[in-house]
Parts: C-alpha cells; sequence; structure tokens
C-alpha cells in the first residue's frame, strides 16, 4: 500500500511542479494567483512525499550501520562444554544438559547459545528456565 502512495504522491508533485513551470512561463495578465495555488499544492504534496519516503530511505541510509548488528546470524566456535551439552541432549540427560548449560553461561555470558540450549532443555516453569529465558532476552537475534 506504501508503494502504491509513493507512486501517487511523487507523480503528483513531478505533475504540479511541471506546471507550475509552464505557468511560470506563460505571460497572462489574469493569471497572477496561479504560481501560489501551484506552491500551496506542491508543499502539501512534498511533505505528503516526505511520510511516504522516509521509511524507505531511512532504511537504506541505516542498513549498512545497524544491519550487521540486528540482523546477523552468531556462529560460534565449537567448545568441549557444547558438544558435552549436545551430547545430553541427543541421549535423553536434559537435567546434565542443563547443568553444562548453566556452567557454560556463567564461564560465556556474552555468547547466546548455552542460554538458548539451556531454555529448550529446563524444566517449564523452574527457576531455571526463568533465567535462561532472561539471558536470551538480552540477545538481539
Amino acid at each position: 500500500m506504501l508503494v502504491i502512495f509513493r507512486i501517487i504522491f511523487t507523480s503528483a508533485l513531478l505533475y504540479t511542479l511541471n506546471r507550475a513551470r509552464i505557468s511560470g512561463t506563460a505571460e497572462l495578465p489574469y493569471d497572477d494567483m496561479t504560481g501560489s495555488v501551484y506552491l500551496i499544492v506542491a508543499v502539501v504534496l512534498g511533505i505528503a512525499c516526505a511520510c511516504v519516503w522516509a521509511p524507505y530511505l531511512g532504511a537504506k541510509v541505516a542498513d549498512p550501520l545497524t544491519g550487521g548488528l540486528v540482523e546477523s546470524q552468531h556462529i560460534e566456535r565449537s567448545r568441549l562444554v557444547l558438544k558435552l551439552i549436545h551430547w545430553a541432549e541427543h541421549r535423553g540427560m536434559r537435567r546434565l544438559a542443563v547443568l553444562f548449560c548453566f556452567i557454560e553461561g556463567v564461564r560465556y555470558p556474552w555468547l547466546p547459545s548455552a542460554f538458548v540450549l539451556g531454555l529448550k532443555n529446563a524444566r517449564p516453569g523452574s527457576w531455571l528456565e526463568k533465567v535462561f529465558a532472561r539471558e536470551v532476552y538480552r540477545f538481539n537475534n
């Protein structure tokens, strides 16, 4: 819908500016208010164009700066404790996996994988589930 408004408002603004240019070159004595009417219409259409184009242009300008921070995937090196977490998870030893997740989360609190795995393996409604959920919430992705 926003694309349709962009097309309509931009086309109307360009048409109005073209008509104002043509009106400015005409030397008609009775046409003294036409330029001011075109100016008023062009200002209103310019504000409307700014409103519909601002999200698109803002995203294009800010994406190189914030895109890597917000939309990037996190890739971690494989460590022994993470291997133990996956081993315990595949064997059905959920409590052992949660214990290893807690240890890994204390050792590396700036990495999200231990908290995500701990949240997946924690018993619903437990204290550890709340702790893991709070820590997962801190990360962007």
